[in-house]
């Protein structure tokens, strides 16, 4: 999600005096933009609550080649633009 935008969208909602999307009625202008370009990802890797020891020494560099997850996640998003909003970001595994 592009929050820069979306907060800048929902401040001209709030001065044109319109009501923000609630969920729970339904009504409302939904205010929230997503990032549309293709070339858009975010890796999260939250290496503070790593239990291995020696973490610092550690960083995430995602695989490339045929069978990298680079790969792989390319061309997801050249099939499908918005493939991106299909996966969560997971917590403490």
């Amino acid at each position: 999600m592009d929050w820069w935008e979306s907060n800048k969208y929902k401040q001209e909602l709030l001065e044109e005096g319109k009501q923000l999307y609630d969920s729970e009625s339904g009504e409302g202008e939904k205010w929230f933009i997503y990032y549309t370009d293709p070339w858009y990802c975010k890796y999260h890797w939250e290496k503070s609550k790593c239990k291995v020891p020696n973490k610092t020494a550690y960083r995430f560099t995602p695989t490339r080649g045929i069978k990298g997850n680079k790969e792989k996640l390319t061309a997801l998003l050249k099939e499908d633009d918005l493939a991106y909003l299909r996966f969560k970001k997971h917590g403490n595994i």
